[in-house]
């Protein structure tokens, strides 16, 4: 559920009130995140040009000519699912990281070695070069998404491509010699400066990522915090760890398969026995296609597997983040203990379901600030967090509720009304006075 916001500058009372009717007439209808218009296949080769809106539960939600469409998202030809997943991603809000500072906001689109983001309303423009790897993934998902192949060329091309060997044979490489190394699940991180929301500090190691639990290693000794409690450069370092070692993951079955007389992994995951030939790696017996065909489908699966991940670290984030919001109580800052028994009293977040939260429970959100509003407040009160004035509601389907009953305009505030009555009756009163001098 979307809360709708809108700002007046009350200067006077009858500039305010005309602001009220010209912006009600010019802008009751929010347009941020909208996609273009693109033509869209389903499985059986069937066509429609629409626009994208969201994924709700299985479905695609399409705008098509103002009238709301509605598609099985498995349904949809891969290359419309993969675009579809990925604006599904694009729309929300996300934190980004680069030249070491944090923003909240939307992707918007990439070129020329710049990232554009829409943050509260403003554009805001990152070099795509002082990103942390995170977001470059998420990036390079969106341009994937979106047919930039030379933009994507241009920055070190998708998360796995496929590589010919020296023996000419199709198979597998990393993208990044180190990027196994520096990401594989279980490979200790180096050591850091790890700071919590309360401004305590622990120098330490990244081991491993449980559940919603950190483990560091400091001093000789392992330690669990929960991924909620730490400030947000700390929470997206985590995510770039997380999203690496799930692309460790899946390149090392490709080095499994490099012998083409052992076991190649196919697209549906399972391991593919081929006897070695005669010759060698390089035999011509080898049926060279059915080879490259069984590793496109596995690097298919791979990438599927890798979007998953992130799809997952994000919606993981996004409910321990507002966890942590309300579990939060004001306490004094003090030095971050080095003892065990101490950050294992640190609360941890309770285990949530993968699904999208919006899917399960109603939440009202202020567009202005991306916060959360209480259930106290609503329609024709103003958002406790940025002050903006609330004028109307959306459901998830895009119906308006409450607001505007004239043709979309945005209601009068009771007091503006109020006062102009005053006014009214107060020169009327005047004029009176006046004619019986």
């Amino acid at each position: 559920m979307r809360v709708f916001v809108e700002r007046n500058a009350w200067l006077g009372m009858e500039i305010a009130l005309a602001l009220t009717l010209v912006l009600g007439a010019m802008g009751a209808h929010s347009t941020f995140g909208a996609f273009p218009t693109r033509q869209w296949t389903d499985s059986q080769g069937r066509t429609i040009r629409a626009s994208f809106v969201r994924i709700h539960e299985a479905d695609v939600i399409l705008n098509r000519g103002g009238k709301t469409v509605r598609v099985g998202v498995n349904s949809l030809s891969d290359v419309d699912q993969q675009y579809a997943r990925a604006k599904d991603l694009a729309s929300d809000a996300r934190m980004w990281q680069a030249g070491g500072k944090e923003i909240r906001a939307r992707y918007v689109g990439s070129g020329g070695g710049k990232v554009q983001l829409n943050s509260l309303g403003r554009e805001v423009e990152i070099p795509f070069a002082e990103m942390v790897d995170a977001d470059r993934d998420f990036v390079r998902m969106q341009m994937e998404a979106d047919g930039q192949t030379d933009e994507l060329a241009a920055v070190g091309g998708p998360l796995v491509k496929p590589h010919e060997s020296e023996t000419g044979q199709g198979e597998l490489e990393d993208t990044n010699e180190s990027l196994a190394d520096a990401g594989a699940t279980g490979i200790e991180q180096p050591g850091r400066t790890w700071t919590d929301r309360r401004g305590r500090t622990i120098e330490a190691s990244l081991v491993r990522v449980e559940g919603g639990q950190v483990v560091l290693r400091a001093n000789g000794s392992e330690k669990s915090v929960p991924l909620a409690s730490l400030s947000g450069p700390d929470q997206v370092y985590v995510a770039s760890y997380q999203a690496r070692s799930a692309l460790a993951s899946a390149m090392a079955g490709d080095r499994r398969a490099g012998d083409f007389g052992g076991e190649i992994a196919s697209g549906g995951g399972e391991v593919v026995s081929r006897p070695r030939t005669p010759e060698g790696r390089g035999g011509a017996s080898w049926d060279r296609a059915s080879v490259i065909a069984e590793n496109a489908r596995a690097r298919e699966a791979r990438l599927q597997e890798v979007r998953e991940r992130h799809e997952q670290i994000a919606r993981e984030n996004e409910q321990w983040m507002q966890q942590a919001m309300q579990e939060s109580v004001a306490e004094p800052a003090e030095p971050f203990s080095t003892n065990s028994d101490h950050l294992a009293s640190v609360p941890s977040p309770s285990v949530v379901a993968p699904e999208r939260q919006y899917d399960q429970v109603e939440v009202h959100v202020c567009t202005n600030c991306n916060n959360e509003l209480p259930s106290r407040v609503g329609v024709g009160d103003r958002c406790p967090h940025c002050k903006a004035y609330l004028a109307y509601e959306e459901d998830a389907n895009g119906n308006r509720k409450g607001g505007s009953t004239v043709d979309g305009l945005l209601s009068v505030r009771p007091r503006a009304v109020a006062a102009l009555v005053c006014l009214i009756v107060s020169v009327i009163a005047g004029v009176a006075r006046a004619l019986r001098r």
